[in-house]
């Protein structure tokens, strides 16, 4: 257009088939400011309206999936368009069939709205009907009554107005199956209907007159143009290769045809065509024709031109190893130098002055009027990640640590929060202090979440206890008395009918009752065996207090005290701590910093300053394994004495961590399960090596015991 003054409209871009072009064209030709004329068959399926539908009508198929709910509610074609459906889907954590959603959406459900209870039985009892052995055309009738009713027709465009009514028009196909059966079978309708929807042809692409034609060379017979350029004039790209029939051999068809009259084409025939397109593609331009081919594959591979280019190269007394010949390298660095400055996109400017030799990019990008704020952001941003030395702001240094301390210090500090902290501040930062939520897990229906289970187990030992305590038998009791008051306890918490609180199949319920059970027996036989003269008194106690580790930290501390169990005679308290996995080794007291078990030590300070325990003395605290067989590891005064000088040390710089605005990244084998792992630079070498040899980790790490 610049060079030669042709119009857009003098132009066509051609293929074979346009199917491998399409995505890069549209992509080009938008980034290079050329308007497009093109129209390309797809599939109603990939369309964003057609996958709308196809969810719509696949609701029950799909055992009313989650992820098929979710998709419909925040569609935006979907009608009753309302966030607190969204919220409550994630709130109430089904994962699957009608029954969970049902069971699981009560009015004690956060975000609880009986108006999607109502909207997902009228989709069950819509679809259960497409589902029955009914007349065709009252089937279509209901399908499309189902898809207007839940599809916000204001919403949608002229083109996608003109699409759903193409969808309409299948279902109303349907209709026609009436002169081969009057009624569908049963179950037949929908799996049928959504196969076709899914595979139907529709028309897409981008129109704008006076543009470039982009089109298949079936398309281009009775067109003309100035220029045409022809792509992918390579061997089985086109000519496309047409072998000879295995089983119908073009002997059999020349015989078919020419002697017994029956018309059939033979495979040279078909070849003949091939070369009928190229014909039609070469006289479509009446000035200029441009022809190209690949010289190697995506994977390097050498690949051959096509026959039709060379001959027609003969033709014109072209040599294709002259310099007459353009050549575009496959190198991007090349491609960019010979396409030159004035034809390259902002985009192909920028990778080109990044790819270049100058060490300092900025009086270049200044020049091409590319330095934009938001690039002077992301350079400053691959400087700072591209660094040595000591963290940066991209590290998880912050300037507002001493307000974030203070914002979280009034709230209180849990056991678990600190655990986090210690672990890897940089997940504490993105939880705490910047208040990302973690994605909730779906329920699922063959298991009980382990947080779930050791709910189960926390409230099923409370009840336990608190019964013996109540009537006095905690010493009186054999052991099948134990375990006759402890299935009447887990009977009463969580009867065969809690399936439904959960949404777990009735039989799996069943399995993970007896395993509950198993596990609990075998926990309290040891436990009430262990007591001696300890008395479990109070249970899932929330207490909160102050801690002191430095004259310049006080931690707001908060926690819920799994059990405290007292001695009366001799005055002793003792604080015990539930655990649903082995954590602590042979000494809990070198564990508590080293493995980050911090709940008996934070705990035992909490327990001191609860009025209800004064008078009393320390006997300690405890960790108690429930599943994987009983085990129980004790913190005793003196071990809590000689510990304290060093915990002191150890959480007062944790705490500091925070009012430095210090958040270090620190990679662990758990990263996998951190929900935070996209966020998370733990992958760039030079940061995360930042991040071990920072004066923080080193200082954290000698806190240690050795």
């Amino acid at each position: 257009m610049e060079e030669d003054g042709l119009d857009f409209a003098d132009i066509a871009v051609v293929a074979r088939s346009t199917a491998p072009y399409r995505q890069a064209a549209l992509s080009v030709f938008e980034q290079n400011g050329i308007a497009l004329n093109a129209a390309f068959e797809g599939r109603l399926g990939l369309t964003p309206l057609g996958v709308f539908c196809l969810n719509l009508l696949s609701i029950a198929q799909g055992g009313f999936a989650r992820e098929n709910i979710l998709a419909v509610v925040t569609s935006p074609y979907f009608k009753y368009k309302d966030v607190r459906w969204r919220k409550l889907i994630n709130a109430c954590l089904a994962s699957r069939d009608y029954a969970q959603w049902t069971d699981l959406i009560t009015p004690q459900t956060k975000y609880y709205d009986t108006d999607f209870l109502t909207w997902l039985e009228n989709c069950k009892n819509r679809l259960e009907q497409l589902d029955k052995p009914l007349p065709w055309g009252d089937l279509c009738s209901l399908a499309q009554d189902y898809l207007r009713e839940n599809t916000d027709g204001l919403s949608l465009t002229e083109s996608e107005q003109v699409l759903f009514n193409q969808i309409l028009q299948t279902v109303n196909s349907f209709k026609r199956r009436a002169s081969v059966r009057p009624n569908a079978n049963e179950g037949e309708f929908v799996p049928d209907l959504t196969s076709v929807l899914s595979q139907a042809a529709v028309n897409s692409g981008v129109n704008h007159p006076g543009g470039v034609t982009f089109t298949d060379v079936m398309s281009l017979r009775g067109l003309s143009f100035k220029a045409v350029f022809i792509l992918g004039m390579n061997e089985k790209v086109f000519p496309l290769i047409v072998p000879e029939d295995p089983i119908l051999k073009d002997y059999y068809r020349f015989v078919l045809r020419d002697g017994l009259g029956y018309w059939i084409n033979q495979t040279r025939e078909r070849l003949e065509e091939e070369k009928l397109l190229f014909y039609t593609a070469l006289t479509a331009a009446r000035q200029q024709v441009y022809v190209t081919w690949q010289r190697t594959d995506s994977a390097g591979k050498a690949a051959v031109i096509s026959v039709y280019a060379a001959e027609l190269a003969r033709a014109c007394g072209v040599d294709l190893q002259s310099p007459q010949v353009q050549r575009v390298s496959g190198r991007i660095l090349e491609r960019l130098e010979s396409t030159g400055d004035v034809y390259l996109t902002p985009q192909e400017m920028a990778v080109y002055i990044a790819l270049g030799a100058q060490k300092d990019k900025a009086p270049q990008l200044q020049e091409a009027g590319l330095l934009t704020p938001a690039l002077n952001r992301a350079v400053a941003a691959c400087a700072y990640t591209a660094s040595h030395g000591a963290l940066t702001p991209y590290d998880g240094q912050v300037q507002s640590g001493a307000e974030i301390f203070a914002r979280l210090n009034t709230k209180g500090f849990s056991a678990s929060a600190l655990t986090t902290l210690a672990t890897c501040p940089m997940k504490y930062f993105f939880a705490k202090g910047l208040g990302l939520g973690e994605p909730d897990e779906a329920l699922s229906r063959q298991e009980l979440a382990p947080n779930l289970r050791g709910t189960a187990y926390h409230e099923v030992l409370a009840s336990f206890y608190e019964g013996l305590l109540k009537d006095g038998s905690l010493h009186n009791l054999f052991a099948d008395g134990l375990r006759d008051r402890l299935q009447k306890t887990l009977n009463t918490l969580y009867p065969r009918e809690a399936y439904k609180r959960f949404g777990i199949y009735p039989v799996i319920w069943d399995l993970i009752l007896q395993e509950v059970q198993s596990t609990l027996e075998e926990f309290v036989l040891a436990d009430t065996a262990e007591l001696g003269d300890f008395i479990p008194s109070y249970f899932e106690r929330e207490l909160e207090g102050y801690y002191k580790p430095s004259p310049a930290v006080t931690l707001h501390l908060k926690g819920i005290l799994d059990r405290i169990d007292l001695d009366p005679r001799q005055k002793l308290y003792r604080v015990d701590d539930y655990k649903s996995s082995r954590k602590a080794g042979k000494s809990l007291a070198q564990d508590i910093l080293k493995k980050r078990i911090f709940q008996p030590f934070l705990y035992l300070l909490l327990a001191r300053q609860w009025e209800v325990l004064q008078g009393y003395q320390s006997a300690g605290s405890c960790l108690m394994s429930i599943n994987k067989g009983y085990t129980r590891k004790d913190l005793t005064p003196q071990e809590f004495t000689e510990l304290k000088p060093q915990a002191d040390a150890f959480f007062a710089r944790l705490a500091r961590l925070i009012q430095e605005g210090t958040f270090y990244l620190n990679p662990t084998p758990d990263c996998q399960y951190c929900p935070y792992s996209a966020a998370c630079r733990k992958n760039a070498f030079k940061m995360r090596q930042r991040a071990l040899r920072c004066p923080a980790a080193r200082e954290m790490e000698e806190l240690l015991p050795a």
